[in-house]
């Protein structure tokens, strides 16, 4: 099988090409694994919930999902057992409401300090 000859290629096309080739996607597999075992360790809550988005946006999550899973990871890797309790006794849960308590959470806890 001859390859295509570049010249038969506009520069867009030939762009794509390379950059695929070079910087391929990365495997949605991988990805969502990294997302599953996203935790807060030492990560502020706003720090928190921006990388959990960073890793989602490359996990091909559908549109209905995207904030349903950001929502369940976050209540799962939040460091505050106490908060994390709270949030699993919760129902229909979405991502504005334990991010909320959490930020009020975080600045009690630096204002008692």
């Amino acid at each position: 099988v001859d390859p295509d000859n570049p010249t038969t290629k506009s520069y867009d096309q030939l762009k794509k090409i390379l950059c695929d080739h070079f910087e391929p996607a990365p495997a949605k597999t991988l990805q969502r694994y990294l997302f599953s075992k996203c935790d807060q360790r030492n990560l502020s809550i706003q720090d928190y919930v921006t990388e959990l988005r960073t890793i989602a946006n490359t996990c091909e999550f559908t549109a209905a999902e995207f904030e349903s899973r950001i929502c369940d990871q976050f209540v799962a890797g939040v460091v505050n057992q106490t908060l994390k309790k709270k949030l699993l006794g919760e129902a229909n849960l979405t991502l504005a409401t334990p991010v909320a308590k959490a930020v009020s959470e975080e600045k009690s806890a630096r204002e008692a300090n």
